[in-house]
């Protein structure tokens, strides 16, 4: 069974000439300050110009891309573990975004998102 499924896996891949995986979601930690938010996403590898930030009421979305950028034609997968491909991350937060203030920062794969909103955390 696990050979028939990976017959088709590949075929997949074949088919639409690309790596056939799920979108992924990065990991985020969510820090409640006495007047502040802080939220950090692990994007390593992601480029600045391919993230985007969208706040709308108690949701934040992150989304973006990683791409496979050092890839060289003739070479032949041996080992994935990492994702490349599109990412949405949505959180639920006890806070109004749509119109707080945001301060966005990237630096060494890290996503720092400081939210600060006249409610109180």
């Amino acid at each position: 069974m696990t050979t028939q499924l990976s017959k088709l896996m590949q075929s997949l891949q074949e088919l639409h000439g690309r790596s056939f995986r799920p979108a992924w979601q990065p990991a985020v930690d969510i820090y409640r300050g006495e007047k502040e938010w802080l939220i950090k996403i692990d994007l390593a590898g992601v480029r600045k110009e391919d993230i985007e930030v969208i706040g709308n009421d108690h949701f934040l979305t992150i989304k973006g891309q990683r791409r496979d950028l050092q890839i060289q034609e003739g070479h032949q997968t041996y080992s994935m573990e990492i994702s490349y491909n599109r990412f949405e991350r949505n959180l639920e937060l006890p806070v109004d975004v749509k119109d707080a203030s945001m301060q966005i920062d990237y630096q060494d794969g890290m996503l720092f998102i400081r939210i600060q909103t006249e409610e109180k955390p």
